[in-house]
Order: structure tokens, then C-alpha cells, then sequence
């Protein structure tokens, strides 16, 4: 019978300790469940105090200073700045557009590559190389005074172009 005694005394134990845990854990549940709730009621007692030091001030200092401002003289203001903004723009792109122009066309003057003699046509470019008609009928002038054997500088003094479009024509063949 100390077998059957021990079970049942072990039983009553093991009952009594799992009844302990399940009541532990739902002391912890609530306990966990107050502090959450503890801890919202605080965030919400801080964020009004903090809202109501911000509406202070507002009311009491900015509130008061806003109201003596005349808002027609701001937005009068604003949109006189905003056009200067605008039309100092337009002119500065004007400006920057006109001095790049001109600085283009004063390097396309002065460039190095730029032809010294008058530009020949290209009736005199034919007549001076002796093509024939077939010749001129197939290639551009570029290509006909490049087969007779002149550099790229000769050509581009003879037809009163820049080197670049000269290369360009005879790529294209």
C-alpha cells in the first residue's frame, strides 16, 4: 500500500503545483496587462502637458504677434520676389545664352583649324583636279580631292570647311 499512497500523494502534488503555475500565469498575465496599460495612461498625460505647454506659448506669444502682421503686405511682397526670381532668370539665361553664342562664333573664327584662304566651290575643287564627270556624279568634293591624294587640312582650306567635316564626309563612304 505505500506504492498506491505515494501515486496518490504525488498526484495531489503534481495537481497542486500545475494549479499554482495556471494561477501564477494569470497573476502575470494581469500584471502584465495593467503595466501596459499603466504605461499608455502615462504617454497620454505626457503628450497632453506637452500640448498644452505648446498651446501656451502659441496663445500667449505667437498668436498674438501673427495678428499684428498684415498678411495683404507679406503676399504682396512674396509675389513681387517671386517675379524678380523669375525675370532675373530670364535674363541671366539671356545673358549666358548670348555670351555662349558669341564666344562660339568668335572660336569659329579664331579656331586653329579654320581655313586662312577664301573657301573655293566646289566647280573650282573639280576643275582644279581634272575629275571627270562620272567621278563628281559618284563621291562629294571632299572624297574626289582625298583620292588625289590631299591631307585633310589641304581639303578642308580648299572647300572653306573644318576639318571635323571633313572627316565626317569622307566616314561616310
Amino acid at each position: 500500500m505505500n506504492t498506491i499512497h505515494a501515486l496518490h500523494l504525488a498526484q495531489s502534488i503534481i495537481t497542486g503545483a500545475a494549479k499554482l503555475y495556471a494561477i501564477g500565469g494569470e497573476i502575470f498575465t494581469a500584471t502584465a496587462i495593467l503595466w501596459t496599460l499603466n504605461m499608455l495612461a502615462s504617454l497620454i498625460r505626457r503628450v497632453y502637458q506637452a500640448g498644452h505647454a505648446v498651446g501656451y506659448i502659441f496663445y500667449r506669444y505667437i498668436r498674438p504677434t501673427l495678428a499684428r502682421i498684415d498678411w495683404r503686405d507679406v503676399a504682396i511682397t512674396i509675389g513681387q520676389g517671386l517675379l524678380a526670381v523669375a525675370v532675373g532668370t530670364y535674363l541671366a539665361g539671356k545673358y549666358t545664352g548670348q555670351g555662349i553664342y558669341s564666344l562660339s562664333d568668335w572660336l569659329a573664327q579664331h579656331w586653329p583649324t579654320r581655313p586662312n584662304t577664301e573657301p573655293a566651290t566646289i566647280a573650282q575643287a573639280v576643275k582644279e583636279t581634272g575629275a571627270t564627270v562620272e567621278r563628281c556624279l559618284t563621291l562629294n568634293a571632299a572624297q574626289l580631292l582625298r583620292a588625289d591624294g590631299m591631307s585633310q587640312r589641304r581639303i578642308a582650306a580648299t572647300l572653306g570647311i573644318t576639318r571635323y567635316q571633313v572627316r565626317k564626309q569622307l566616314a561616310i563612304a
